[in-house]
């Protein structure tokens, strides 16, 4: 079994899972026996890409992932929830925010080393959905419940191809940096899409900002409404908190929010911190 604090240290990997035609998927991440641990949240790097994992919603025990490209200029955003799969596989469930396609996508999370890990990524294929009496539609198998995707999720693992040398065909391993802490600037935030003089954008409506925090500071206040870190203005809000946390602690961020006193469009240096 793999250690609980060790499964979450990957669960960003998922990100790139999306990318792949034939998958398993679902209208919804599925609700029951999700996997919740804050020992998961932090920095991951693979090849030409880092990852970010933050809470989402403990409640509902689903995280927030941010998968940066090399230059970090764009960030892809993904809610999440894992699951115990078998032995010593985890079923990761991905859910793309800001797009268009509300279908869940489903991946397989397999322990490589210590601190490494990597992603098997399912092709449903029309051969692969005949034989074990699957729905498919166009390129991907539904399904109703975690029960009947946990029992299709097996069968690839176990039937998946094998390279040459036998071992499984997979990606390069993404691994946890503990030397690459995560950064705030200190605000508590609603997170949502606003519609103002600027337009329709993603935001942060900050509802407590500590005093001594990085971002009081600054001059920033409950109630102002963060709309852009650096640039580009995202479309949803989510992806400034991961802007925020994937910035080394000490880093300057050119922060440009709606001051809530004046109305006024500002923009502010705000020196992150790292996160405790």
């Amino acid at each position: 079994m793999i250690p609980i604090r060790a499964i979450g240290r990957v669960v960003a990997c998922l990100a790139l899972s999306l990318a792949l035609a034939g998958c398993f998927v679902s209208q919804v991440l599925f609700e029951r026996d999700r996997i919740w641990d804050p020992a998961w949240f932090g920095r991951y790097e693979a090849v030409s890409a880092t990852f970010v994992v933050l809470p989402d919603d403990p409640s509902a025990r689903t995280y927030l992932i941010g998968s940066f490209n090399s230059d970090k200029t764009s960030v892809d955003v993904y809610r999440v929830a894992l699951y115990r799969g078998w032995n010593d596989v985890l079923i990761i469930g991905s859910l793309g925010l800001g797009k268009s396609d509300p279908g869940a996508t489903y991946s397989l999370l397999r322990m490589l080393g210590h601190e490494r890990f990597a992603s098997q990524w399912p092709d449903c294929t029309e051969e692969f959905a005949q034989r074990h009496g699957l729905t498919r539609e166009g390129n991907i198998c539904k399904f109703a419940t975690l029960e009947n995707l946990r029992s299709a999720l097996k069968a690839y693992a176990d039937e998946k191809p094998k390279s040459p040398s036998g071992d499984a065909l997979e990606p390069q391993p993404l691994e946890h940096r503990r030397d690459h802490p995560l950064s705030t600037i200190g605000i508590t935030a609603h997170v949502g899409v606003f519609n103002d003089s600027e337009g329709v954008h993603g935001g942060l409506k900050l509802i407590d900002v500590p005093a001594g925090s990085p971002a009081a500071k600054a001059g920033l206040k409950p109630g102002d409404m963060i709309f852009a870190v650096g640039n580009p203005r995202p479309a949803i809000g989510e992806e400034l908190l991961l802007r925020i946390a994937v910035a080394a602690p000490g880093t300057n961020l050119a922060i440009t929010f709606f001051d809530a006193k004046t109305h006024a469009k500002r923009e502010v240096s705000v020196t992150t911190a790292a996160i405790d």
